[in-house]
């Protein structure tokens, strides 16, 4: 009983409350004989608050520490999934093929939370395979995959060319039974549509952006449970803001808000930090008129010089295919050409090829 209570007693709590409560959980766990508790629980609860402070290496420790007992406990196969998803964003792609790998070998000793396809996705976009992505969404469901995870995937599964409304399509806010404690959270609604929105170029992109980090910034400050992976929702939103700015060519505010998003991942290494560092290091201050073109435009002139297809800038510059189109049409009305061989050319011209390759 009180091994029980200290553990309810984490929820609500500050981190660092919550692992000295955590660890008088354990203690009594221990002396109550409770291995459920004392165990996975115990480490189940470490990831969590790892993720909550944005410590990946931490929360990868526990993930995988945890994971070498207990095969047959619905608990390993959450700690599973979350190791892969971890492992993703750090980028150890072969870390996450295995644990993806014993899942399905442990397959029908434990409920399937129903949405594994999708990190199956996402493994296939890193590593470039964009059929073998399209093969994995088309096993799932509609309204099958809670949109928090979703929040995460999106960016990958854009620059792999799928559609925003097929993203949308899987989305469902009901997280609970769908992976357990850790990976099941309801929430991200919000969040996801406003990626979906700067992906597809919304006008109304900025006002659903800046409503989803308030959201964010609300359910952080009220628990420490503040859904899956609540320090890439952040980030994802300030690289949402950044990437807005660019395309307006604010230098200052593309800076602020990708040092924002850089300063939440400092502890967590991976692409997304890369991206954010990159984008708070860009100066739009040499782009001068040339031809009217957006910030954004500019990075698709300079994709389009080196002859890369709309699919491959989709995933260079982690926006969805059809945008690319989209961006392709303004920069031909825009310098009044009819060819991407005309744009290539205005393009080295201009010395925009050049800093593509750089």
């Amino acid at each position: 009983m009180a091994a029980r209570a200290w553990h309810n007693l984490t929820t609500g709590l500050a981190p660092p409350e919550a692992h000295r409560t955590l660890e008088a959980m354990r203690a009594a766990a221990v002396r109550g004989g409770f291995e459920a508790l004392a165990g996975f629980a115990f480490a189940a609860t470490k990831v969590e608050l790892a993720i909550v402070l944005g410590d990946l290496a931490d929360a990868m420790s526990w993930a995988n520490r945890s994971r070498l007992v207990g095969r047959e406990s619905r608990t390993w196969v959450e700690l599973a999934l979350i190791g892969a998803i971890l492992a993703l964003e750090a980028g150890t792609v072969d870390d996450a093929t295995r644990a993806l790998d014993d899942i399905e070998s442990a397959s029908g000793r434990f409920e399937d939370p129903g949405w594994i396809p999708l990190a199956r996705a996402v493994l296939a976009a890193r590593l470039g395979d964009h059929a073998e992505v399209a093969s994995h969404l088309s096993s799932l469901q509609p309204s099958s995959v809670p949109a928090s995870i979703l929040v995460w995937a999106t960016r990958d599964l854009l620059g792999a060319g799928v559609e925003p409304d097929t993203i949308r399509e899987l989305a469902t806010d009901d997280g609970a039974g769908r992976g357990g404690r850790i990976i099941g959270h309801r929430g991200g609604t919000e969040t996801l549509e406003a990626l979906l929105a700067v992906a597809e170029g919304h006008t109304d992109a900025d006002a659903l952006v800046d409503a989803a980090r308030q959201v964010e910034h609300e359910r952080l400050d009220t628990t420490t449970k503040t859904g899956h992976l609540g320090v890439v929702h952040r980030a994802e939103l300030e690289l949402a803001a950044a990437e807005l700015a660019l395309t307006r060519k604010a230098t200052a505010h593309v800076q602020s808000h990708a040092t924002a998003a850089a300063r939440l991942l400092e502890r967590w290494p991976g692409a997304r930090r890369d991206h954010a560092l990159a984008l708070a290091r860009s100066d739009e201050s040499d782009a001068g008129d040339r031809g009217g073109l957006t910030g954004r435009e500019l990075d698709v002139a300079r994709l389009v010089a080196l002859g890369m297809t709309n699919g491959e800038i989709a995933q260079q510059l982690y926006i969805s295919r059809k945008t690319v189109s989209t961006h392709v049409s303004h920069i031909l009305a825009k310098l009044g050409m009819r060819s991407r061989t005309e744009v290539a050319v205005w393009a080295a011209d201009e010395g925009l090829a050049l800093a593509a390759t750089a």
